[in-house]
């Protein structure tokens, strides 16, 4: 960001995986409020190994997809810059497990992020709804949330 390294090749890596990464110290703040993201991608493979051996831990060699010339190398979904406040919500996931035919249990959950300097008290709440829009349940947690930390709500 702003040519200062945000992630080096040895910590981001991996099929398939989403990364967040804290740049607000490294935005341009000035009136012109220019800033540049570069991204630069290394052909998967396994970096124990000689470079040699395709030992990509990707999905890679399936007779049925042989690989393409580029390695499936280069970003596979959007890079998105989010504005957040004193606390952001990131990864929320609603788990379904099937208890019998008619009834299943479900696990809300989501991560509360503080990008202050201080602890932050508070509760993550929310509600699930019918199809026809009636309220089914609602739930609530508290939680407290010290800098910078990430704390899982389920």
């Amino acid at each position: 960001v702003n040519g200062e390294l945000i992630g080096a090749e040895s910590q981001i890596m991996g099929a398939f995986r989403y990364f967040n990464f804290e740049i607000s110290r490294r935005m341009n703040k000035t009136s012109n409020g220019i800033n540049v993201i570069a991204v630069e991608v290394f052909r998967p493979y396994d970096r124990v190994f000689d470079h040699d051996q395709d030992t990509d831990l990707a999905i890679t060699f399936v007779d049925w997809a042989p690989n393409p010339p580029d390695y499936n190398m280069g970003l596979w979904r959007e890079v998105n810059m989010i504005v957040g406040g004193a606390l952001t919500l990131n990864t929320p996931l609603v788990a379904t497990q099937l208890s019998s035919s008619m009834q299943a249990d479900l696990t809300v959950s989501v991560n509360v992020t503080n990008n202050q300097n201080t602890t932050i008290h508070g509760a993550v709440s929310g509600s699930i709804y019918t199809p026809d829009n009636k309220p089914l349940a609602r739930f609530s947690q508290d939680v407290a949330v010290g800098p910078p930390q990430t704390v899982p709500c389920r």
